[in-house]
Protein backbone atom coordinates (compact mmCIF):
# COMPACT_ATOMS: atom_id res chain seq x y z
CA UNK A 1 0.00 0.00 0.00
CA UNK A 2 2.84 2.35 0.40
CA UNK A 3 4.36 2.11 -3.05
CA UNK A 4 1.05 2.89 -4.13
CA UNK A 5 0.37 5.72 -2.33
CA UNK A 6 4.18 6.97 -3.33
CA UNK A 7 2.84 6.35 -7.02
CA UNK A 8 -1.02 7.96 -6.76
CA UNK A 9 -0.17 10.78 -4.80
CA UNK A 10 2.00 13.34 -6.47
CA UNK A 11 -0.06 13.05 -9.61
CA UNK A 12 -2.99 13.81 -7.35
CA UNK A 13 -1.35 16.84 -5.26
CA UNK A 14 -0.03 18.46 -9.14
CA UNK A 15 -4.29 17.87 -10.36
CA UNK A 16 -5.11 19.24 -7.07
CA UNK A 17 -3.05 22.62 -7.32
CA UNK A 18 -4.11 23.07 -11.06
CA UNK A 19 -7.70 22.92 -10.13
CA UNK A 20 -6.98 25.82 -7.10
CA UNK A 21 -5.22 27.94 -9.67
CA UNK A 22 -8.05 27.61 -12.60
CA UNK A 23 -10.80 28.30 -9.77
CA UNK A 24 -8.84 31.25 -8.61
CA UNK A 25 -8.29 33.16 -11.91
CA UNK A 26 -11.74 32.17 -13.19
CA UNK A 27 -12.90 34.02 -10.27
CA UNK A 28 -10.85 37.17 -10.15
CA UNK A 29 -12.63 40.37 -10.20
CA UNK A 30 -12.07 42.22 -13.09
CA UNK A 31 -10.23 45.49 -13.43
CA UNK A 32 -11.06 49.28 -14.92
CA UNK A 33 -8.91 50.80 -17.24
CA UNK A 34 -8.84 54.57 -16.93
CA UNK A 35 -7.05 57.28 -18.39
CA UNK A 36 -3.81 59.09 -15.81
CA UNK A 37 -5.23 61.98 -14.57
CA UNK A 38 -2.65 65.02 -14.66
CA UNK A 39 -3.03 67.39 -11.71
CA UNK A 40 -3.33 71.15 -12.61
CA UNK A 41 -1.03 73.67 -12.39
CA UNK A 42 -1.86 76.17 -10.14
CA UNK A 43 -0.65 79.46 -10.04
CA UNK A 44 -0.93 82.93 -8.34
CA UNK A 45 -2.35 86.23 -10.78
CA UNK A 46 -2.01 89.76 -10.40
CA UNK A 47 -4.57 91.76 -12.11
CA UNK A 48 -2.98 94.46 -14.94
CA UNK A 49 -3.43 98.29 -14.03
CA UNK A 50 -2.60 100.30 -16.50
CA UNK A 51 -0.78 103.43 -14.76
CA UNK A 52 1.55 106.63 -15.12
CA UNK A 53 4.95 105.64 -14.35
CA UNK A 54 8.06 108.19 -14.14
CA UNK A 55 11.47 106.42 -15.20
CA UNK A 56 14.55 106.37 -12.95
CA UNK A 57 17.98 106.14 -13.11
CA UNK A 58 20.52 104.68 -10.65
CA UNK A 59 24.36 106.13 -10.61
CA UNK A 60 26.81 106.35 -7.82
CA UNK A 61 29.79 109.27 -7.93
CA UNK A 62 31.61 110.97 -4.98
CA UNK A 63 30.76 114.42 -3.27
CA UNK A 64 33.46 117.16 -4.50
CA UNK A 65 33.51 121.06 -3.90
CA UNK A 66 31.97 123.14 -7.25
CA UNK A 67 35.26 125.93 -6.44
CA UNK A 68 38.42 124.68 -5.51
CA UNK A 69 41.31 126.72 -5.47
CA UNK A 70 44.89 127.27 -3.79
CA UNK A 71 45.88 130.44 -1.63
CA UNK A 72 48.97 131.79 -3.05
CA UNK A 73 50.92 134.66 -2.71
CA UNK A 74 51.61 137.26 -4.95
CA UNK A 75 54.30 138.85 -3.00
CA UNK A 76 57.27 137.12 -0.99
CA UNK A 77 58.03 138.13 3.09
CA UNK A 78 57.96 135.89 6.23
CA UNK A 79 54.87 135.07 7.64
CA UNK A 80 54.40 136.98 11.25
CA UNK A 81 50.53 135.39 11.43
CA UNK A 82 48.64 132.69 10.57
CA UNK A 83 44.29 132.67 11.22
CA UNK A 84 43.40 129.65 13.94
CA UNK A 85 41.17 129.17 10.62
CA UNK A 86 44.07 127.70 8.38
CA UNK A 87 44.06 124.06 9.76
CA UNK A 88 42.77 121.22 7.40
CA UNK A 89 39.12 121.21 7.79
CA UNK A 90 39.12 125.03 9.57
CA UNK A 91 36.25 127.00 8.35
CA UNK A 92 36.27 130.57 7.10
CA UNK A 93 34.23 133.53 5.49
CA UNK A 94 35.00 136.11 2.47
CA UNK A 95 37.05 138.18 3.09
CA UNK A 96 38.91 136.78 6.26
CA UNK A 97 42.24 137.55 6.64
CA UNK A 98 44.54 133.84 6.64
CA UNK A 99 47.94 135.29 6.72
CA UNK A 100 49.74 137.75 7.23
CA UNK A 101 53.18 138.61 5.96
CA UNK A 102 56.00 141.41 7.46
CA UNK A 103 54.84 144.51 5.35
CA UNK A 104 58.08 146.55 6.53
CA UNK A 105 59.78 146.08 3.22
CA UNK A 106 56.55 147.12 1.51
CA UNK A 107 55.76 149.96 3.74
CA UNK A 108 59.25 151.54 2.94
CA UNK A 109 58.58 150.77 -0.71
CA UNK A 110 54.89 153.11 -0.38
CA UNK A 111 57.17 155.91 1.16
CA UNK A 112 60.07 155.95 -1.52
CA UNK A 113 57.36 156.02 -3.93
CA UNK A 114 55.88 159.21 -2.13
CA UNK A 115 59.42 160.65 -2.38
CA UNK A 116 59.52 160.00 -6.62
CA UNK A 117 56.14 160.95 -7.40
CA UNK A 118 56.85 164.60 -5.18
CA UNK A 119 59.72 165.21 -6.95
CA UNK A 120 57.59 164.28 -10.67
CA UNK A 121 55.08 166.72 -9.59
CA UNK A 122 57.35 169.56 -8.89
CA UNK A 123 59.64 169.09 -11.98
CA UNK A 124 56.46 168.57 -14.05
CA UNK A 125 55.31 172.54 -12.70
CA UNK A 126 59.27 173.73 -13.31
CA UNK A 127 58.38 173.06 -16.45
CA UNK A 128 55.35 174.05 -17.44
CA UNK A 129 56.64 177.56 -15.70
CA UNK A 130 59.62 177.67 -18.18
CA UNK A 131 57.48 177.23 -21.04
CA UNK A 132 54.98 179.83 -20.44
CA UNK A 133 58.41 182.17 -19.92
CA UNK A 134 59.54 180.89 -23.55
CA UNK A 135 55.99 181.68 -25.04
CA UNK A 136 56.27 184.76 -23.79
CA UNK A 137 59.49 185.65 -24.85
CA UNK A 138 58.50 184.38 -27.97
CA UNK A 139 55.39 186.70 -28.27
CA UNK A 140 57.76 189.62 -27.01
CA UNK A 141 60.09 188.86 -29.57
CA UNK A 142 58.51 189.51 -32.87
CA UNK A 143 59.49 187.39 -34.90
CA UNK A 144 57.45 186.01 -37.15
CA UNK A 145 56.53 182.09 -38.04
CA UNK A 146 56.03 179.58 -35.65
CA UNK A 147 58.17 179.11 -32.89
CA UNK A 148 60.51 175.31 -32.71
CA UNK A 149 58.43 173.11 -30.47
CA UNK A 150 61.52 172.55 -28.11
CA UNK A 151 61.79 176.44 -27.73
CA UNK A 152 58.56 176.54 -26.24
CA UNK A 153 59.74 173.35 -24.00
CA UNK A 154 56.86 171.21 -25.15
CA UNK A 155 58.65 168.43 -25.26
CA UNK A 156 59.93 168.82 -21.87
CA UNK A 157 56.47 169.23 -20.21
CA UNK A 158 55.80 166.29 -21.98
CA UNK A 159 58.42 164.12 -21.10
CA UNK A 160 58.15 165.56 -16.80
CA UNK A 161 54.39 164.59 -17.27
CA UNK A 162 54.71 161.36 -18.66
CA UNK A 163 57.70 160.83 -15.74
CA UNK A 164 54.73 161.26 -12.93
CA UNK A 165 52.42 158.73 -14.40
CA UNK A 166 55.34 156.52 -14.54
CA UNK A 167 55.52 157.55 -10.58
CA UNK A 168 51.67 157.49 -9.80
CA UNK A 169 51.91 153.93 -11.35
CA UNK A 170 54.74 153.16 -8.99
CA UNK A 171 53.00 154.20 -5.93
CA UNK A 172 49.93 152.51 -7.16
CA UNK A 173 51.64 149.07 -7.92
CA UNK A 174 53.46 149.55 -4.07
CA UNK A 175 50.49 150.29 -2.49
CA UNK A 176 48.63 147.24 -4.03
CA UNK A 177 52.28 145.01 -2.86
CA UNK A 178 51.52 146.17 0.68
CA UNK A 179 48.23 145.37 0.42
CA UNK A 180 48.92 141.91 -0.50
CA UNK A 181 50.99 141.24 2.47
CA UNK A 182 47.58 140.24 3.60
CA UNK A 183 46.24 136.91 2.03
CA UNK A 184 42.21 136.91 2.74
CA UNK A 185 39.69 134.33 2.17
CA UNK A 186 37.97 134.76 -1.91
CA UNK A 187 34.71 133.04 -0.34
CA UNK A 188 33.48 131.37 2.24
CA UNK A 189 34.70 127.91 2.14
CA UNK A 190 36.83 125.21 4.07
CA UNK A 191 40.49 124.59 4.02
CA UNK A 192 41.65 121.49 2.40
CA UNK A 193 45.64 121.50 3.43
CA UNK A 194 47.51 124.17 4.67
CA UNK A 195 51.22 124.21 3.72
CA UNK A 196 52.41 127.96 5.98
CA UNK A 197 53.52 128.15 9.91
CA UNK A 198 54.54 131.40 11.27
CA UNK A 199 58.27 132.62 11.33
CA UNK A 200 58.40 130.45 7.41
CA UNK A 201 59.85 132.60 4.72
CA UNK A 202 57.78 132.10 1.40
CA UNK A 203 58.23 133.27 -2.46
CA UNK A 204 56.52 135.12 -4.51
CA UNK A 205 53.70 133.16 -6.24
CA UNK A 206 53.91 129.89 -3.50
CA UNK A 207 50.52 128.40 -2.57
CA UNK A 208 50.19 128.42 1.08
CA UNK A 209 47.34 126.61 1.60
CA UNK A 210 44.21 124.75 -0.72
CA UNK A 211 40.16 126.08 -0.23
CA UNK A 212 37.51 124.95 -1.72
CA UNK A 213 33.98 126.61 -1.59
CA UNK A 214 31.14 125.26 0.88
CA UNK A 215 28.30 127.18 -1.08
CA UNK A 216 27.67 124.15 -3.34
CA UNK A 217 28.70 120.47 -3.91
CA UNK A 218 28.56 118.71 -7.20
CA UNK A 219 28.53 114.89 -7.80
CA UNK A 220 30.08 113.07 -11.03
CA UNK A 221 27.21 110.73 -11.79
CA UNK A 222 28.16 108.06 -14.69
CA UNK A 223 24.92 106.84 -16.74
CA UNK A 224 25.21 104.50 -19.66
CA UNK A 225 24.91 106.45 -22.86
CA UNK A 226 21.42 104.24 -23.80
CA UNK A 227 19.86 105.52 -20.23
CA UNK A 228 20.41 109.00 -21.34
CA UNK A 229 16.19 107.84 -23.35
CA UNK A 230 14.43 107.57 -19.87
CA UNK A 231 15.76 111.19 -18.19
CA UNK A 232 14.42 113.15 -21.18
CA UNK A 233 17.74 115.82 -21.14
CA UNK A 234 17.81 117.94 -23.75
CA UNK A 235 21.16 117.34 -25.61
CA UNK A 236 21.35 120.96 -27.52
CA UNK A 237 21.30 122.63 -24.11
CA UNK A 238 21.75 122.95 -19.87
CA UNK A 239 19.78 121.00 -17.63
CA UNK A 240 16.67 123.47 -16.38
CA UNK A 241 17.41 125.76 -19.00
CA UNK A 242 13.35 125.91 -20.00
CA UNK A 243 13.03 122.06 -18.92
CA UNK A 244 12.30 122.53 -15.29
CA UNK A 245 15.20 121.18 -12.58
CA UNK A 246 16.05 117.37 -12.58
CA UNK A 247 15.66 116.01 -9.31
CA UNK A 248 17.89 113.88 -7.71
CA UNK A 249 17.61 112.04 -4.32
CA UNK A 250 21.10 111.24 -2.69
CA UNK A 251 22.30 109.10 0.04
CA UNK A 252 25.48 107.79 1.74
CA UNK A 253 26.34 105.49 4.49
CA UNK A 254 27.59 108.48 7.10
CA UNK A 255 28.17 108.20 11.16
CA UNK A 256 26.17 104.64 11.15
CA UNK A 257 23.16 105.86 9.50
CA UNK A 258 21.42 106.44 5.86
CA UNK A 259 21.76 110.16 5.25
CA UNK A 260 19.54 111.94 2.27
CA UNK A 261 20.21 115.48 0.42
CA UNK A 262 18.59 116.65 -2.71
CA UNK A 263 20.24 117.55 -5.57
CA UNK A 264 19.64 118.65 -8.88
CA UNK A 265 21.51 118.12 -12.12
CA UNK A 266 23.09 120.92 -13.59
CA UNK A 267 25.31 120.23 -17.06
CA UNK A 268 25.48 117.27 -19.13
CA UNK A 269 29.34 116.76 -19.24
CA UNK A 270 30.25 116.76 -23.36
CA UNK A 271 31.95 114.32 -24.12
CA UNK A 272 30.70 109.65 -24.33
CA UNK A 273 33.57 108.04 -22.62
CA UNK A 274 35.36 105.64 -25.34
CA UNK A 275 35.69 102.50 -23.02
CA UNK A 276 32.51 102.52 -20.96
CA UNK A 277 30.35 104.44 -23.49
CA UNK A 278 28.68 106.48 -20.59
CA UNK A 279 28.01 110.30 -20.36
CA UNK A 280 28.43 111.92 -16.78
CA UNK A 281 25.78 114.20 -15.36
CA UNK A 282 26.61 116.73 -12.71
CA UNK A 283 24.90 116.98 -9.98
CA UNK A 284 24.98 119.83 -7.24
CA UNK A 285 23.69 120.55 -3.96
CA UNK A 286 22.43 123.84 -2.56
CA UNK A 287 24.45 124.60 0.71
CA UNK A 288 26.00 121.42 1.80
CA UNK A 289 27.27 122.48 4.98
CA UNK A 290 23.74 123.77 6.41
CA UNK A 291 26.04 127.25 6.73
CA UNK A 292 23.29 129.27 5.67
CA UNK A 293 20.21 127.65 6.56
CA UNK A 294 21.39 124.93 9.24
CA UNK A 295 20.63 120.92 8.36
CA UNK A 296 17.28 119.64 8.62
CA UNK A 297 16.75 117.39 12.02
CA UNK A 298 19.12 114.40 11.79
CA UNK A 299 20.91 115.89 8.49
CA UNK A 300 24.35 115.94 8.32
CA UNK A 301 26.72 118.02 6.33
CA UNK A 302 27.90 116.71 2.75
CA UNK A 303 31.60 116.35 3.34
CA UNK A 304 33.88 116.25 0.39
CA UNK A 305 35.35 113.13 -0.38
CA UNK A 306 31.68 110.75 0.44
CA UNK A 307 30.50 108.36 -1.67
CA UNK A 308 26.83 108.43 -2.40
CA UNK A 309 23.77 106.64 -3.93
CA UNK A 310 22.22 108.59 -6.09
CA UNK A 311 18.71 108.16 -8.22
CA UNK A 312 18.25 110.54 -11.06
CA UNK A 313 14.07 111.54 -11.66
CA UNK A 314 13.55 110.58 -15.16
CA UNK A 315 10.65 111.57 -17.78
CA UNK A 316 6.77 110.45 -16.84
CA UNK A 317 5.40 108.12 -19.59
CA UNK A 318 1.64 107.03 -19.46
CA UNK A 319 -0.21 104.00 -19.64
CA UNK A 320 2.12 101.74 -18.96
CA UNK A 321 1.97 98.05 -16.75
CA UNK A 322 4.48 97.36 -14.20
CA UNK A 323 5.03 93.83 -13.62
CA UNK A 324 8.17 91.97 -11.66
CA UNK A 325 10.93 91.20 -13.87
CA UNK A 326 11.09 87.36 -13.38
CA UNK A 327 7.36 86.49 -15.14
CA UNK A 328 8.59 88.37 -18.35
CA UNK A 329 9.77 84.92 -20.67
CA UNK A 330 11.76 84.93 -23.70
CA UNK A 331 11.95 86.53 -26.22
CA UNK A 332 9.45 89.27 -24.32
CA UNK A 333 6.27 86.97 -23.59
CA UNK A 334 4.05 87.20 -20.98
CA UNK A 335 2.22 84.20 -18.96
CA UNK A 336 -1.44 85.36 -18.97
CA UNK A 337 -4.54 83.21 -17.59
CA UNK A 338 -7.77 83.56 -20.09
CA UNK A 339 -10.67 81.47 -19.36
CA UNK A 340 -11.31 78.47 -21.50
CA UNK A 341 -14.85 76.62 -21.63
CA UNK A 342 -15.22 75.90 -17.92
CA UNK A 343 -11.67 75.79 -16.84
CA UNK A 344 -8.37 78.46 -17.44
CA UNK A 345 -5.59 77.82 -19.88
CA UNK A 346 -1.98 80.06 -20.15
CA UNK A 347 -1.58 81.96 -23.13
CA UNK A 348 1.96 83.51 -23.63
CA UNK A 349 1.11 86.81 -24.78
CA UNK A 350 4.00 88.77 -26.48
CA UNK A 351 4.27 92.29 -24.96
CA UNK A 352 6.55 95.83 -25.97
CA UNK A 353 8.50 95.63 -23.04
CA UNK A 354 9.78 99.39 -23.15
CA UNK A 355 12.45 99.24 -20.09
CA UNK A 356 13.97 96.23 -18.20
CA UNK A 357 14.69 97.91 -14.68
CA UNK A 358 16.35 95.78 -11.24
CA UNK A 359 12.98 94.32 -10.42
CA UNK A 360 10.13 95.17 -12.73
CA UNK A 361 10.25 95.49 -16.45
CA UNK A 362 7.75 98.47 -17.94
CA UNK A 363 5.24 96.95 -20.49
CA UNK A 364 3.24 99.07 -23.20
CA UNK A 365 1.21 97.45 -25.59
CA UNK A 366 0.52 93.97 -25.32
CA UNK A 367 -1.30 93.96 -21.99
CA UNK A 368 -5.43 95.18 -21.15
CA UNK A 369 -6.53 96.50 -18.20
CA UNK A 370 -8.06 93.76 -16.18
CA UNK A 371 -5.93 90.93 -17.53
CA UNK A 372 -4.58 88.48 -15.62
CA UNK A 373 -1.09 87.56 -15.16
CA UNK A 374 0.71 84.93 -14.02
CA UNK A 375 3.17 85.44 -10.79
CA UNK A 376 4.13 81.94 -10.26
CA UNK A 377 7.60 80.52 -10.92
CA UNK A 378 7.24 78.42 -13.89
CA UNK A 379 9.46 76.32 -15.43
CA UNK A 380 9.02 75.66 -19.70
CA UNK A 381 5.42 77.20 -19.80
CA UNK A 382 3.70 75.79 -23.02
CA UNK A 383 0.92 77.97 -24.55
CA UNK A 384 -2.58 76.90 -24.15
CA UNK A 385 -1.42 74.44 -20.72
CA UNK A 386 -4.24 74.19 -18.48
CA UNK A 387 -4.27 75.55 -15.13
CA UNK A 388 -6.21 76.75 -12.10
CA UNK A 389 -6.11 79.81 -10.00
CA UNK A 390 -4.74 79.98 -6.84
CA UNK A 391 -6.91 80.74 -3.96
CA UNK A 392 -5.62 84.09 -2.17
CA UNK A 393 -3.90 83.06 1.27
CA UNK A 394 -3.53 85.08 4.34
Amino acid sequence: MARTLRVILPPAVVAMSAAVAWGLIATRPQVSKRPPEVPLRVVRVLEVHRVEHRYAVESQGVARPRTETDLVSEVGGRVVEVSEALRAGGYFEAGETLVVLDPRDYELAVVRALGRLAAARLRLRVEEAEREAARGEWESSGESGEAAPLRLRDPQVEEARAALEAEEAGLELAARDLGRTRLVAPFDGRVRAAQVETGQVVPRGAAVARLYAVDRAEVRLPVPEAELAFLGLALDRPPGAGDGMVPVALEADLAGAVRRWEARVTRLEGEVDRGSRVVHLVAEVEDPYGRRGGLPPGGAPLVAGLFVRAVVQGRAVADVTLLPRHVLHEPDRVPVVEAHGSGTRLRLRPVQVLRRERARVVVGEGLSEGDRVAVSPLESPTDGMAVRIAEDGP
